[in-house]
């Protein structure tokens, strides 16, 4: 099968999605990018997406359009172990990454039960930090955890201040159970 030349080729050699008439190609990131964050900031979007166990890891992609990517960083230089289903925040001038850890057989040390830590960076392009346990454990979803636990992560509510985002003694307190058995 002969590539489709039409289309084009990005700046990592894969096939672009604008078509250059107005339209685009799904996906508009070619490749493996599982569990996209996107993140909104003025005229400019930034998205990463799961790394795994990949080093450097957290690919940082900056568009003006959703159509149009281009790579800009990584954001972690060596995964503690697995990285998995990331959430990517601005909050009073500051980036941050919520990264669920997640358990692996090459990173016996880091233990059986998966953590969410985050890293931040006072511009997107970095640099970024080292990562801080948060103390959430045995829980893989960073964007429901800002949203359904009083935590010490950005967004609406009494709980959430500049001075706890990247505290790894603020305490975490359910504010949901959900709707699963337990």
């Amino acid at each position: 099968m002969r590539p489709n030349r039409a289309w084009g080729t990005g700046p990592e050699g894969q096939r672009i999605a604008d078509l250059g008439n107005g339209t685009y190609r799904n996906p508009v990131l070619s490749g493996d990018f599982p569990d996209p964050t996107v993140l909104k900031d003025g005229e400019d979007y930034y998205l990463t997406t799961s790394s795994f166990d990949a080093s450097p890891g957290l690919l940082i992609h900056h568009s003006r359009d959703l159509v149009n990517w281009a790579p800009l960083t990584f954001a972690l230089p060596r995964p503690l172990t697995t990285v998995f289903a990331v959430d990517l925040v601005k909050h009073q001038g500051r980036y941050f990454i919520y990264i669920p850890f997640i358990p692996s057989p090459w990173a016996l040390e880091f233990g059986p039960v998966p953590r969410i830590f985050v890293i931040h960076a006072d511009r997107i392009e970095g640099p970024w930090s080292e990562p801080v346990d948060l103390g959430i454990t045995a829980a893989i979803d960073p964007g429901t955890a800002r949203t359904r636990w009083r935590s010490p992560c950005p967004g609406p509510g009494p709980a959430r201040t500049a001075d706890c985002c990247c505290s790894s003694t603020a305490r975490c307190t359910s504010a949901w159970a959900g709707t699963a058995p337990r």
